[in-house]
């Protein structure tokens, strides 16, 4: 047990902390490169700047953490509690987040390109300025969370339940969101061109200025409570 440790600056590279309980602990701007926290406690530590490229986090605690500007590049969040963490500007490319809990978190400017996110719960979470290039976020839970003005074209949202989701503004040209759950969705002046919907959930979204051109509606629940062709 390590709660309330200065490691700030420290190099522990490769380091095998697996199960260790570092809550409330100093690691800003720390070397953790391919490091293993599988199961550790990092309850309210302070991980700014830190680099965890390529590092195992595997069900690890860091509920409340903060991980604003990380290098979480490669690193494994399976299962993963994240709950109110803040990893705003934090590089989350081809990270694997599959399974994680992260409701009510805040990913503002946050990159999240190739990651892995199905399965997750990302509910009430904030993702303004998020980039999402080429991720997987099927069958996740993002229920009411904020992609006001997100860019999420190509994204993969199969499945995802997006119960009262801001998508106000939102690009998601060539999305696929077969089967979504966008009921009491925003999609206030959202650009849907090209995006299959097909067997979506949409009963009473707010489709104003929505733009569907060429978008897939095939089987979809219209707001009107009508079937899309």
């Amino acid at each position: 047990k390590l709660p309330d440790t200065n490691f700030r600056c420290a190099d522990l590279t490769g380091a095998n902390l697996a199960g260790a309980h570092l809550h409330n602990t100093n690691m800003n701007f720390a070397k953790l490169v391919s490091t293993n926290l599988k199961d550790a406690n990092l309850y309210t530590v302070w991980l700014m700047g830190v680099d965890l490229s390529g590092a195992d986090l595997t069900r690890a605690n860091l509920n409340k953490a903060d991980l604003k500007r990380a290098n979480l590049v490669g690193a494994t969040l399976t299962e993963a509690m994240l709950y109110k963490a803040d990893v705003s500007a934090a590089d989350l490319t081809g990270a694997d987040l599959a399974g994680a809990k992260m409701g009510h978190a805040r990913f503002t400017r946050a990159i999240l390109k190739d990651a892995r996110v199905t399965f997750a719960n990302l509910s009430n979470t904030r993702f303004s300025g998020a980039k999402f290039d080429g991720a997987d976020i099927r069958r996740s839970n993002l229920k009411e969370s904020d992609l006001q003005r997100v860019d999420l074209s190509g994204v993969q949202l199969d499945e995802a339940y997006m119960v009262g989701a801001n998508l106000k503004g939102a690009k998601l040209v060539g999305t696929t969101l077969v089967n979504a759950d966008l009921f009491r969705a925003n999609l206030i002046g959202a650009d849907l061109s090209g995006a299959n919907l097909t067997g979506a959930r949409l009963l009473r979204a707010i489709l104003r200025d929505t733009i569907m051109d060429g978008t897939i509606l095939t089987g979809a629940f219209m707001p009107d409570g009508s079937r899309g062709d």
